[in-house]
């Protein structure tokens, strides 16, 4: 049996099997933290892009996000005081109403006694319907004024929350703008 055996020579160039072009999302000033011949790890900063018109757009949205919060905060505020309002009207239309009550059970003894006139008693009966009536407005005032507020608070929330979503964005942007190796290797 014969082997044959082949030397070649022959002259070539080596390319890189992984040769990855990297792109920023913004425009800006590029500072390099590596140089062609660096050996770099996975993770690693290459470089970094300062862009003044996001970071400027990330402190708007941040400035807009803290005002919405204020406002939210405010909000909820207002509905806790609206809440409290109503419900001291409330206590005030029920206390209002044992009182007329109160007197017309005294009238009623006076009329059935004889010291009291029949046109004073129709006064207390006409008083005490009145407060009934003054103690159902405030409770359903009381509910509508809760609830408007409560709306209220939670719109200003979601505005708020909203916000946060778009600074959240704006802030991956501008993270973005540090370009890592995608993995290990040597800048070419």
């Amino acid at each position: 049996s014969c082997d044959l055996v082949r030397d070649i020579a022959a002259d070539g160039r080596v390319i890189a099997a992984n040769s990855p072009v990297l792109y920023a999302i913004s425009a800006g000033t590029v500072t390099l933290s590596v140089v062609a011949g660096d050996v770099v790890k996975q993770g690693q900063e290459l470089a970094r892009i300062d862009s003044p018109e996001l970071r400027s757009k990330l402190a708007q949205e941040q400035a807009t996000l803290a005002g919405l919060e204020a406002e939210s905060s405010r909000a909820a505020l207002d509905a806790t005081l609206a809440r409290a309002n109503a419900s001291k009207l409330t206590d005030q239309a029920k206390i209002d109403k044992q009182a007329a009550a109160r007197d017309l059970e005294r009238y009623q003894r006076g009329y059935d006694g004889g010291a009291v006139p029949q046109v004073e008693l129709a006064k207390a009966q006409d008083t005490l319907k009145k407060t009934d009536i003054d103690l159902q407005h405030a409770q359903r005032d009381a509910s509508l004024k809760s609830q408007g507020a409560d709306l209220d608070s939670r719109n200003k929330r979601l505005l708020a929350d909203r916000q946060r979503a778009v600074v959240a964005e704006v802030q991956r942007q501008v993270d973005a703008l540090t370009l890592l190796s995608p993995f290990d290797g040597q800048v070419g």
